[in-house]
């Protein structure tokens, strides 16, 4: 597992999308949709989402770390966050909470030898050469704008498909 550091006020946490936070999310916001999009705005909704991810995720990243043998670093809650974050590390904490939440849902590369995924091997044959998955992950969920579960969701060809026609849409150049 991958924690993505964040320094805020001075600490550095390490935020960590785990099955427990994962459920705690969806327990909260629910499972439909993209987890991000309850991140997006620059309302006090928005933050005070912003502030329950820092708490689940750094909880998860901190109790991973002592779990590792790490020193016992902060465990805050979502209040701590609420009343310590500033306009800019409020910024900065939502980039990280999106990140650590891209980690989560990404394959580590800890496969086996002879384990083949035939969906991006049919891909890396179609563009010529290959894609790797945070290329693939970029492309569904930047430049097609669908959420990463979905993009992890959706058959690799599909996606393609739809980015090809994307790219036709616009004229046959590539923009963002």
């Amino acid at each position: 597992m991958r924690t993505v550091p964040v320094s805020l006020g001075g600490v550095t946490y390490h935020l960590l999308l785990n099955g427990a936070a994962l459920f705690d999310l969806y327990d909260r916001f629910g499972d439909r949709g993209s987890l991000a999009d309850h991140l997006q705005g620059s309302g006090r909704d928005a933050f005070e989402n912003t502030c329950f991810f820092l708490e689940k995720l750094a909880e998860q990243g901190e109790l991973w770390r002592r779990y590792q043998g790490y020193d016992h670093g902060p465990l805050p809650g979502a209040e701590a966050f609420r009343v310590g974050l500033t306009p800019m590390e409020a910024v900065l904490a939502r980039k990280a909470v999106v990140e650590a939440l891209a980690a989560g849902f990404a394959q580590e590369e800890t496969e086996k030898p002879g384990t083949v995924d035939k969906g991006l091997l049919a891909l890396q044959k179609k563009n010529g050469g290959g894609i790797k998955r945070g290329a693939y992950l970029d492309a569904a969920a930047g430049f097609l704008g669908l959420g990463l579960r979905e993009a992890l969701l959706l058959p690799v060809g599909l996606v393609l498909d739809l980015a090809e026609l994307k790219i036709r849409r616009l004229g046959g150049r590539r923009k963002e």
